[in-house]
């Protein structure tokens, strides 16, 4: 399935068409805890601020070697050119990144060149190569965790957490049972 892993905005973020399944996390640092565990590779498409952040969190994560090397790429050149030109003429004369850790990134233009990218096999290992029950399990305590007053602390988790826990079997309807439970825990005018 195509999991979407939407932030609650008051502008911008909204979910694609093409997601199977659509999972809304209310803080940063849940959303990019999912999107990069599971990751095969990472591709960054022209963006702001948010864009920028995760890129940054991705790079410094492989960097530091708290989680697996993989590609990161950046696609649509003439986008990302004057940030890569000031990785290459600051960061790097500065002395606060090496030059090896330009190696991390690659642009390209087209979706085939994404593609060729891709570790092989990747798309072939189902839900990013990972036992899917264990990768449900985590899902659900991520979103069950980032959700006000209903994470560890508050009460309802449980309930909560089978209600979430359901969307995963709800197959094709995935996404209305993900709705449903999210609008049964957040109040219209939250």
């Amino acid at each position: 399935p195509s999991v979407g892993l939407n932030i609650r905005l008051p502008h911008e973020q909204h979910a694609n068409r093409y997601q199977n399944i659509t999972l809304t996390f209310q803080h940063f640092f849940a959303r990019k805890v999912m999107f990069v565990k599971y990751a095969k590779a990472y591709v960054g498409m022209p963006g702001g601020f948010g864009t920028l952040d995760e890129l940054v969190e991705a790079l410094t994560l492989i960097q530091t070697g708290k989680t697996t090397r993989m590609p990161v790429i950046l696609v649509h050149a003439p986008f990302w050119a004057g940030l890569l030109d000031w990785f290459k003429g600051t960061l790097v004369r500065e002395g606060v990144i090496d030059e090896n850790d330009l190696h991390l990134l690659s642009v390209v233009n087209t979706a085939d060149e994404v593609l060729a990218m891709v570790p092989k096999g990747a798309a072939a290992e189902g839900f990013l190569g990972h036992d899917i029950a264990a990768a449900e399990a985590e899902v659900v305590d991520a979103v069950v965790a980032d959700e006000p007053g209903v994470g560890p602390a508050g009460g309802g988790a449980i309930e909560r957490k089978e209600r979430v826990a359901g969307v995963f079997d709800a197959g094709a309807n995935a996404e209305a049972a993900l709705t449903e439970v999210v609008e049964a825990d957040i109040p219209l005018n939250a």
